[in-house]
């Protein structure tokens, strides 16, 4: 599933795992995912969640409210899988890319599809915030019509190490 995410959107799921960590979580969830996005300052999908009137702080800020609280010594060591829940997102920014025409799965993607995943931590996070997926899916339309466009896509290996499940 990775090879068809860009560089930024890898970052992106690297970001999570090291958010999932420092928080001492034994998964990688929505919310995690969403830290990520935030962390991609200079991404398409953090430009047009900070365009929607969300930033980084602010969605910080309001996730601490979801966010379970465990201390490092309860933290397990080694390998954090993706909730079931957070595959779904990815899966659904696969969804919203072939939707609008693009062979590639941007940050833009996995913006609309953290929204979709309303049920989430991310997606609660994000309507508490007031960003909404017809707003975003519109920006991003804006941003770069619907159809193939050049994408930063690399043949590299998923930068976790295999596919998710």
């Amino acid at each position: 599933m990775f090879e068809r995410f860009t560089n930024r959107s890898r970052l992106v799921v690297v970001h999570a795992q090291e958010e999932a960590r420092a928080l001492h979580h034994s998964y990688i969830g929505t919310e995690h995912l969403l830290l990520g996005l935030v962390r991609e300052h200079h991404s398409m999908g953090g430009d047009i969640l900070t365009s929607l009137g969300a930033t980084e702080e602010q969605v910080r800020d309001r996730l601490r409210h979801y966010l379970p609280v465990v201390e490092e010594q309860d933290a397990r060591p080694g390998h954090i899988p993706f909730t079931p829940r957070a595959k779904r997102v990815l899966e659904l920014g696969l969804r919203e890319a072939l939707q609008l025409g693009h062979d590639f799965i941007g940050t833009e993607h996995l913006l609309l599809a953290l929204i979709r995943e309303a049920d989430g931590l991310a997606g609660q996070t994000l309507h508490d915030l007031g960003i909404r997926l017809d707003a975003a899916r519109m920006e991003v339309l804006r941003r770069h019509p619907a159809g193939p466009v050049p994408s930063e896509v690399s043949p590299e290996a998923h930068p976790l190490g295999g596919e998710v499940g």
